[in-house]
């Protein structure tokens, strides 16, 4: 029983408090995108180190996933929610000061700790203020709203402060909205709280952490050295160990923080995997595409993010017509849908967009991945909690979302590997049929850092040509290979024996926010 009163004495300070929550965290994602190549010119550091910037956030996100709720549970939704806040507001703080790379990945670590509390947590909290279900439901969709539209308007804001403000200017605006939700969370929210919850699974926790980060750094580093050589050997093996430890302790573990007996059963395990190919899909097609328009093609960040808000402006969309469109169509025929509709737009995207095509081209294109992202998602939500049994409703949910975001860490490493090996490859090739020496060098040099290197035997105009087709080459191979993954779990799911419809409660019932 919980040791506190949960009628909300407060309706709206917890409303706004959540609300605020949530739209800062999304936001912060939504925007990032944009200010890549701002960063890899102000900081001039390398494509793998964007990578390493990007993909904290969402590897700091994953580890900690799986424990954010029985952490709350046991230390209190309300303390744990506006520790995560504060996490938050000091990890965007960092990132606003970074002056260098390792504080800005520093200051995104922090960032993707405090996440991992502030989201899934304010789920908990609305649901414990408002036990009456007229006024959950209601408080509930408008969380889900706040989350949409902080996924149009992230690429937007983010662009505007890019270009007008600098990179450093869309940590800063993240602040106020955080401080704000730290007012409203401690003035409004009730603590809620069982410490009789069974104990932490801390060594699962902390060998998933360490399986992820050393799965992570041999991913990234891959590049730099190669399979043979210690700085990727040795987090590989590391992993390895890690990942049979880890499977050891939670197969005897009390209270695992990941239910192993679960993905015995076939639709639980493939739903699983399908969610970790919307995160390995999704997140890193809209870091790679705003990568693209801006290097390759030459838009501003502010003209790129107006480009990219109609994919989530379709995602919304879409997830508001969910319920409706679920109680007419089988879960499995929309999650199929999902997937080609992620798939083939992404594979189409890097078969014909080109340095000079234009934004009517690729519109119709962004809107049907923005359809599949809102498809796909909340589908894949109501998959796997139709297949995981009520006493394990919060551990899959947590496993779920701890894999999603893993598929976004490691989409992110893998498709930056494939765009950089292409790459070099391209322009290697292109520098050697002009006779320029030390081509693979120079080619290496010249796309991780984005810069023509110093006395190159040709005219400069000509060596940005190459540079860019070079891109374009290694964006094509990228954008192929995550499309067709996507397209391999609609097949996976085509060829599964279609099951049971769920109720129709379940089936409309509110999806969370695409971007968790």
């Amino acid at each position: 029983m919980m040791n506190a009163d949960t009628r909300p004495k407060r309706p709206k300070a917890i409303a706004v408090a959540t609300f605020l929550g949530t739209f800062m965290c999304i936001l912060a994602v939504s925007l990032f995108g944009v200010t890549l190549p701002a960063i890899q010119s102000d900081l001039g550091i390398e494509l793998s180190d964007l990578q390493w910037v990007a993909g904290t956030y969402t590897l700091s996100l994953s580890s900690l996933m799986l424990s954010a709720g029985p952490i709350g549970d046991r230390f209190g939704h309300r303390r744990t929610w506006l520790t995560g806040v504060g996490l938050f507001v000091v990890g965007s703080a960092l990132c606003g000061l970074a002056s260098a790379l390792p504080m800005l990945i520093f200051g995104k670590a922090i960032q993707g700790a405090g996440a991992a509390f502030v989201i899934p947590g304010a789920l908990s909290i609305l649901s414990h203020s408002f036990p009456d279900p007229v006024k959950r439901a209601r408080i509930i969709g408008g969380w889900v709203a706040i989350g949409n539209i902080s996924l149009i308007c992230g690429p937007i804001i983010g662009g505007y402060l890019v270009d007008h403000v600098g990179w450093h200017g869309v940590f800063w605006a993240i602040i106020p909205i955080g401080l704000c939700a730290l007012a409203f969370g401690a003035f409004g929210i009730p603590e809620t709280a069982n410490p009789d919850k069974p104990r932490l699974d801390v060594p699962g926790q902390v060998l998933s952490a360490i399986f992820l980060g050393a799965l992570t750094y041999a991913v990234m580093t891959w590049q730099q050295s190669s399979l043979d050589k210690p700085m990727t050997l040795l987090p590989a093996i590391i992993a390895i160990v890690a990942l049979v430890l880890f499977l050891l302790v939670e197969l005897r573990a009390a209270n695992p923080a990941l239910p192993i007996q679960l993905f015995k059963k076939p639709v639980f395990a493939t739903s699983i995997f399908a969610s970790a190919v919307v995160g390995f899909t999704a997140y890193p097609f809209s870091i790679y595409m705003s990568l693209f328009m801006q290097r390759v093609q030459g838009w501003s960040a502010t003209e790129t993010g107006w480009s990219l808000a109609p994919i989530f402006a379709a995602t919304v969309a879409v997830n508001f017509l969910f319920g409706a469109l679920a109680a007419r169509i089988s879960m499995r025929s929309l999650l199929i849908a999902g997937f080609v509709l992620l798939g083939a737009p992404t594979v189409m995207v890097g078969l014909m967009i080109t340095a000079t095509s234009p934004y009517l081209l690729v519109l119709p294109l962004f809107l049907g991945f923005g359809i599949g992202l809102g498809l796909a998602v909340p589908a894949t939500d109501i998959a796997v909690m139709a297949a995981a049994p009520d006493r394990l409703a919060g551990a899959a949910s947590a496993t779920m979302n701890a894999l999603r975001q893993s598929g976004m860490t490691i989409g992110i490493a893998l498709l930056g590997i494939i765009l950089e090996m292409r790459a070099v490859s391209t322009l290697t090739q292109s520098l050697s049929a002009a006779n320029v020496v030390a081509a693979p060098v120079v080619a290496g040099t010249a796309v991780r850092l984005h810069e023509i290197p110093d006395n190159i035997a040709m005219p400069e105009g000509r060596f940005s040509e190459l540079l860019a087709e070079a891109y374009q080459h290694g964006f094509m191979a990228m954008f192929i290979l995550s499309g067709c993954c996507s397209l391999a779990v609609a097949l996976i799911l085509s060829m599964r024996r279609s099951e049971a419809r769920g109720p129709s409660s379940e089936a409309g019932s509110a999806p969370a926010p695409a971007a968790r």
